[in-house]
């Protein structure tokens, strides 16, 4: 919720961010070594965007969205303290992007 925020909360806007926050579809990983340079896949060192994610059971997971791939397809990825890079459906992550610059109010 967004207590500060005036207006009602959009509940489909809500259920769809939390539906795509879920799935998070991913093409690929990327195993991380001791030599990978995430900034260049533009954690420097942070991404362009975070989502905290907080579980009902109190466990939370953090993504993190880096850049575009090179051919603008996909974001890179960074989950938690994972050993991969996920490369993730441009889709999702622009929806996220859109949606998230302010609250789901109407």
């Amino acid at each position: 919720t967004a207590p500060e925020s005036k207006g009602n909360l959009d509940l489909t806007a809500a259920d769809n961010i939390a539906k795509t926050v879920a799935l998070l579809p991913y093409e690929a990983t990327i195993a991380v070594k001791p030599d990978t340079s995430l900034a260049d896949f533009g954690f420097q060192p942070d991404g362009i965007f975070a989502i905290d994610v907080i579980m009902r059971t109190n466990i939370t997971h953090a993504i993190v969205i880096g850049n575009l791939n090179p051919s603008g397809v996909s974001y890179y990825g960074l989950a938690d303290d994972k050993k991969v890079i996920y490369v993730m459906e441009r889709r999702a992550i622009d929806f996220l992007l859109i949606n998230l610059k302010g609250p789901p109010v109407k």
